[in-house]
């Protein structure tokens, strides 16, 4: 799962809230470290 944010419906007609979670998810996402590509092997 990647490239979006589930959110409980209590927070949907909270924008306060939701800009709250939202931040805070991208505060987590932010601060992951990249993951090398790997390489891939040429065939023969």
């Amino acid at each position: 799962m990647k490239e979006y944010v589930v959110l409980p419906p209590s927070v949907y007609d909270n924008s306060e809230e939701m800009l709250k979670w939202l931040n805070i998810s991208y505060d987590y996402v932010s601060s992951l470290i990249l993951k090398e590509k790997n390489k891939v092997k040429k065939k023969d």
